[in-house]
């Protein structure tokens, strides 16, 4: 698990080197082409990773009897029972086992997470990298609200005056940062 966290703190340090450096580079005006690649590769590792994992469900698991029932899947838990190997690994390969309305969800957060990746891109034409990963923790307010009003989670005063000075601080140094 070590050598997994430290690769993926190198792997994220050099993306946003890179990326800064891209930004950076007079008449670099690529924002929305730097995230559909970004996007792409990580589905690719996604897809990757998916396949991946339904092999090793497939080698773990002991094969069916081949007078075993068809496959199902319990709609609440998601467990696969009966079926061979091969149909096990299928169903519950990810994507072919979720809900239509899960599969919405889905591609609205695919969206919403392009949209944000690309307009954050486009933000570093006129704001320095450090200032943008600052702004990312803005996302902590309306996450509260949010919670507050979809999951009827309750915040204390504290917590919510702690959120609001820090997207404050936030606002000063984007403040500060426009002015130099």
């Amino acid at each position: 698990v070590s050598n997994a966290l430290v690769g993926l703190f190198l792997f994220y340090v050099i993306h946003d080197a890179l990326q800064e450096k891209c930004f950076r580079t007079p008449g670099f005006k690529f924002g929305w082409v730097m995230t559909f690649a970004e996007l792409s590769v990580m589905t690719l590792a996604a897809l990757l990773e998916l396949h991946q994992s339904s092999k090793n469900t497939a080698k773990s698991q002991p094969a069916a009897s081949p007078a075993s029932p068809r496959s199902s899947t319990d709609p609440e838990t998601g467990q696969v029972s009966g079926g061979t190997v091969e149909q096990s690994a299928v169903v519950t390969s990810g994507l072919l086992s979720l809900t239509r309305t899960q599969k919405s969800c889905l591609c609205i957060l695919v969206v919403a997470i392009a949209i944000s990746q690309g307009t954050g891109s486009i933000a570093l034409a006129y704001i320095n990298f450090p200032v943008k990963v600052a702004f990312k923790s803005c996302k902590l307010l309306p996450t509260m609200l949010f919670g507050a009003m979809v999951t009827a989670r309750r915040y204390s005063h504290y917590e919510f005056a702690a959120a609001v000075a820090m997207c404050l601080g936030l606002l000063l140094l984007g403040l500060s940062d426009a002015a130099s």
